[in-house]
């Protein structure tokens, strides 16, 4: 409503324009007459000024109210996935999905609620008042109109294929810079650096390339559409002198009347497609992110049979893990809350837990790394024997340094100073002579 209030206030200042116009110019007429025709105009200039604030406000307020909700739904989707959810779409994605996608929609909005009604709107009213003007008018602005179609169509061919692309290399960048982030150790020890650069250096050139083509055409729209409005007045204005030159005394006074009201006018139907070009910078990378927002929302977690293993095998894998006694000591037995790094447990309770979990599942591989380090000797050997006895169909490789958790192990590899030492059984390795002992 305020929208439409807007327009038919921004569109009525014309026909008070001509009317001081013609009172200008006709014997008799007061100065008190142009004084009231042009507080008339400083009246719907106010109320317009009202609509679009009023109308920006509404349209903000909406936009944010939407971005948080989905901001909401977005994280609180993602504190369900699955580790293999999370990996599929990537933390850096998850991110960049949670702030710069939903910002990307909000911007949209808070803009299209009022672009998309308003453009539409002005160029229909606008094209309806000047219809009867004159067609040599009309033809020039239909001329300018066609010029900035074309110049929308060139933004939609070269630019929005690039603005989709935007958001993907965003997760790339943002992702190299993670990795490098909780990586920076590991970089450093192996003296990475170079190599990280490069990729880090790879992608943001990627990036950059993509956003120079797409910027540099959109650059070319601010000038365009200034060269094609400052065109049609300069149209308006050569018609105008070439109609009043032509015309009858007497009538030239209302020629020029109607050409500064068509001016405007014609000022009104190219200003719409101006704005319909905002929404076609936005639309694009607002539209790709809403997929990616709602694939993160309509994504279902992969535990559907999560809640079997919770209600069917959680007991059995725990006395597998010889974790049942301390977990029904603790408060809420299995729905027992574990602090963040497991700090309300004890290092061999932790190790214990994370197998225990595992072996929940049911896996067809097992991997032990370093798993029975902080085991004491006979919770490590019940737990060995509980698993020969219920994974035995599972493959376990073990990575250990006692030599009492790998003696029954089927084949066993013996590393000293990073370099194979032995190979075969523990009854075949404690008689050979190349492989340490103990």
């Amino acid at each position: 409503m305020f929208v439409v209030l807007q327009v038919w206030l921004d569109l009525t200042l014309p026909d008070y324009m001509a009317t001081i116009t013609s009172l200008a110019e006709t014997p008799g007429s007061t100065m008190g007459q142009i004084l009231v025709q042009g507080g008339y105009m400083m009246l719907c200039a106010a109320g317009s000024l009202v609509c679009n604030v009023i109308c920006v406000y509404l349209a903000s307020r909406v936009a944010a109210g939407l971005s948080r909700t989905l901001r909401e739904k977005v994280f609180n989707q993602a504190l369900d996935l699955s580790r293999g959810d999370v990996d599929r779409f990537g933390a850096a994605s998850l991110v960049n999905r949670c702030t710069n996608d939903i910002t990307q929609i909000q911007n949209l909005v808070s803009m299209g609620l009022s672009v998309i009604v308003k453009a539409p709107v002005m160029a229909i009213w606008a094209v309806v008042k000047i219809v009867g003007f004159g067609w040599e008018w009309t033809l020039a602005t239909a001329v300018a109109a066609l010029s900035i179609a074309l110049m929308l169509a060139l933004t939609v061919v070269v630019c929005i294929p690039r603005f989709q692309k935007v958001q993907g290399l965003t997760d790339v960048l943002n992702r190299l810079l993670r990795e490098h982030l909780t990586g920076v150790r590991p970089v450093r020890a192996y003296n990475a650096e170079g190599y990280e650069r490069e990729r880090f250096s790879g992608a943001n050139d990627e990036l950059t390339d993509n956003n120079l083509i797409a910027n540099r055409v959109m650059a070319i729209m601010n000038p365009g559409m200034t060269l094609v409005t400052s065109g049609l007045t300069l149209a308006v204005y050569w018609i105008g002198a070439v109609l009043i030159e032509a015309a009858a005394p007497g009538a030239r006074l209302t020629l020029f009347s109607q050409m500064v009201v068509f001016s405007n006018y014609g000022m009104q139907v190219v200003l719409a497609f101006v704005l319909l070009n905002m929404i076609f910078v936005l639309l694009p990378r607002a539209q790709v992110a809403a997929e990616r927002v709602s694939e993160v929302i309509e994504a279902e977690p992969a535990v559907t049979d999560g809640v079997g293993v919770l209600d069917s095998d959680v007991a059995a894998a725990l006395a597998v893990a010889q974790s049942t006694d301390f977990v029904e000591g603790m408060e809420g037995g299995l729905n027992a809350a574990i602090e963040q790094g497991g700090r309300n447990v004890s290092g061999g309770q932790r190790q214990r837990l994370a197998m225990g979990r595992a072996i929940a599942h049911r896996p067809e591989v097992l991997v032990f790394d370093d798993s029975f380090s902080a085991l004491d000797f006979a919770t490590d050997r019940k737990l060995r024997e509980a698993l020969a006895r219920e994974c035995a169909g599972t493959t376990k490789p073990i990575v250990a340094q006692r030599v009492g958790t790998v003696r029954d192990a089927d084949f066993i590899v013996v590393l000293d100073g990073g370099s194979c030492v032995g190979v075969g059984t523990h009854d075949e390795l404690m008689r050979s002579t190349s492989a340490p002992s103990s």
